[in-house]
């Protein structure tokens, strides 16, 4: 049943978002744009999100005409980067490292890194060692180590782990589960102090307690003064 009096959806046309960005470019306000495009401020606000032209979203206040790249910029890639690699690139086009290698790959300029295989995963999962000692069968950074033992530790405590196994290339129908235990490799390794670590640790100890008495003493001359 239709509702008598109600506005049709009217959609966004390529020529309207055009010009609204080329509004926000030039430092048009909602209102503005909104009197340009006959729409309503909140309709050019919507819209600005959804393009990613917003400064609350997850493109850090990245506007759609600033993160769409040009002509220009795609045959410099293809120019340059086999020789200047992703960091000179970044550097020359004003993006960041991630958006130059993820353009790259898009371009077929570079492979993009293969997936964590089961086998290695496990390895992080069963093994209690710092990430340069891993022995894994494919070669990875200790970075790379480092933020899959971050993102599996969020898997496990949302229960997703399980789930995140089963998808790895390699893996057996019969999977490791860890639905009750915490994995022995995502615990947090104590830290072991030397002699001179022990040292400095007991001299800032004793700094701290002689930092605590001086406030006190100048706490109580305070009121002392302060009840005359």
């Amino acid at each position: 049943m239709s509702i008598v009096g109600a506005r049709r959806r009217r959609e966004w046309s390529t020529r309207e978002t055009a010009r609204l960005l080329s509004a926000r470019k030039r430092g048009m306000t909602y209102a503005q744009c909104a009197s340009i495009l006959g729409r309503t401020p909140k309709q050019v606000k919507n819209k600005l999100y959804k393009l990613g032209a917003t400064n609350g979203n997850s493109l850090r206040g990245k506007r759609q005409y600033e993160i769409r790249w040009s002509g220009r910029d795609e045959t410099v890639m293809r120019l340059h980067y086999s020789a200047l690699g992703p960091s000179f690139m970044a550097e020359r086009l004003r993006r960041t490292f991630d958006s130059v290698s993820t353009k790259a790959i898009k371009l077929g300029l570079a492979t993009p890194k293969p997936r964590w295989c089961y086998a290695d995963v496990l390895e992080l999962l069963i093994t209690h060692a710092p990430a340069c000692k891993r022995r894994l069968t494919s070669n990875r950074s200790v970075n790379a180590i480092v933020l899959l033992k971050k993102r599996l530790r969020k898997l496990f405590e949302t229960g997703r782990l399980c789930r995140y196994l089963k998808q790895r290339p390699g893996a057996p129908r019969r999977i490791v589960e860890f639905s009750g235990r915490y994995p022995p490799g995502l615990k947090f390794a104590g830290v072991r102090l030397t002699k001179n670590g022990k040292a400095k640790r007991a001299r800032d100890y004793l700094a701290r307690e002689a930092e605590r008495e001086r406030q006190k003493g100048a706490s109580k001359k305070w009121q002392a003064q302060k009840a005359r």
